[in-house]
């Protein structure tokens, strides 16, 4: 592009490749040819991790959210901190669909109209923040529909009084929300005789939600980190069975969930905030370290494991050693008895040495109970931290067994034949 002064000033576009209007784009884009199906199109179950940071977004890593892609049923969403509608629709395409994305198959105004779940495992910012943008977004896909759908919300008692405030000042679509405490399916332990409430517009909202996902059961446990915080189990009739976390240090209930049903997690969703080394923290702050995630998968003799909620400051890529893992005090499923309660030798069914954290028994998210047992003890957990070399460790697969793990990216997908990949690679892993 040239300024002509003389003989008259004039800008000279000549040289100046022209430039695509908007109408010229969208109609390029409308031409694009859809590519082929991915190879893991049949799977019944894909996790979508949208954000996999803690506390704050950062460049890399988005705060807490996940969907899930139930095929032939609809879309859950587990947390939804905040911006988790802008990445949504990068990840899955608005107006239109993103092609890219051959996993989830669907535009974001396409998710939202099959959306059936939300999810809120704990009121604290990072992990329910941008609920508000998402439910009101879905109240406007959704209201010029015939018949009208309804979404069910599962989340601490505390979130719906928190909805019902904001919904003063924005249309959130509350008359159209079947709420459901998770106290109120909280899985029943006979020995800490804490009942579920016998409310029947809890059994019939609870009803209508396996309904809509094809799920055979929907449970949830009280976890350690902070007030009401919970883990989630879904059962579906298809057979796969996913466990999250949430924000949690290990505990027996978590354990005690994944077991449910003598039927392992086909996929275990487990927050790894914070590297081995810095344990400290991580007992101080109420999180899970990355080889207390895998103590917890091998404790429920979960399938799959997939690390999530990384801990903005660290960018390392996830480690674990046979040491620390066998220093969790968590029963392991399937083991035959011994003295000890470690993951490394354990019991099939056993119950940890615990005590019960007290919650106030009062309307709100009463009896929300966790048990503590040892994992906190420093002195019984491995502080110096092996390191990995690229030649694959034969005692830490000794202790993995088969089980499968991979570490969550923002706006990534994982079936669990995607989690098997990842398994034999990561001990070459390097930091970033």
């Amino acid at each position: 592009m040239m300024y002509d002064i003389e003989p008259e000033p004039k800008l000279d576009e000549s040289m100046v490749t022209q430039l695509l209007t908007a109408e010229q784009m969208l109609a390029k884009v409308d031409d694009v040819t859809p590519p082929s199906p991915h190879p893991n199109d049949g799977d019944d179950l894909v996790v979508c991790p949208i954000g996999t940071g803690s506390s704050v977004p950062s460049t890399y890593r988005n705060v807490s959210s996940n969907i899930v892609s139930v095929k032939g049923f609809g879309g859950i969403v587990l947390d939804c901190g905040e911006s988790t509608v802008s990445q949504l629709k990068r990840f899955l395409g608005f107006p239109r669909r993103n092609y890219a994305n051959t996993r989830i198959q669907q535009s974001y105004t396409e998710f939202l109209k099959t959306l059936k779940l939300l999810y809120v495992s704990h009121m604290h910012a990072d992990h329910h923040l941008g609920a508000i943008q998402l439910l009101h977004e879905w109240n406007q896909a959704t209201q010029m529909m015939d018949p009208k759908p309804r979404l069910s919300v599962l989340a601490p008692a505390r979130f719906w009084a928190w909805l019902e405030d904001f919904s003063g000042v924005q249309d959130l679509g509350l008359d159209r929300l079947d709420f459901i405490s998770c106290s109120d399916i909280r899985l029943i332990d006979p020995t800490a005789k804490i009942p579920i409430k016998e409310n029947q517009k809890y059994r019939t909202a609870v009803t209508k939600l396996k309904s809509d996902l094809g799920l055979v059961d929907i449970l949830t446990c009280g976890v350690i980190h902070c007030p009401w915080a919970y883990g989630l189990s879904l059962t579906h009739y298809t057979g796969w069975k996913l466990v999250y976390s949430g924000d949690t240090r290990p505990c027996a209930n978590l354990v005690t969930l994944g077991r449910a049903g003598d039927k392992p997690p086909t996929v275990l969703l487990h927050e790894a905030t914070l590297p081995d080394y810095l344990h400290v923290d991580a007992v101080a702050k109420r999180h899970s370290t990355v080889s207390e995630a895998v103590a917890m998968a091998l404790g429920m003799g979960a399938e799959n494991l997939l690390l999530t909620h990384f801990s903005q400051r660290c960018l390392d890529l996830p480690r674990w050693t046979t040491a620390n893992i066998e220093a969790v005090k968590v029963a392991r499923y399937g083991y035959v008895a011994s003295a000890s309660t470690s993951v490394g030798s354990s019991v099939d069914d056993v119950e940890d040495s615990a005590t019960e954290l007290d919650v106030d028994d009062d309307d709100i998210d009463a009896g929300a109970g966790v048990d503590f047992g040892h994992v906190n003890d420093l002195e019984t957990y491995g502080q110096d931290v092996a390191e990995q070399t690229d030649a694959p460790n034969a005692a830490l697969n000794a202790v993995l067994g088969n089980l499968k793990i991979a570490s969550a990216f923002d706006m990534s997908a994982y079936a669990p034949r995607d989690i098997k990949k990842y398994r034999y690679n990561t001990h070459r892993l390097k930091q970033v």
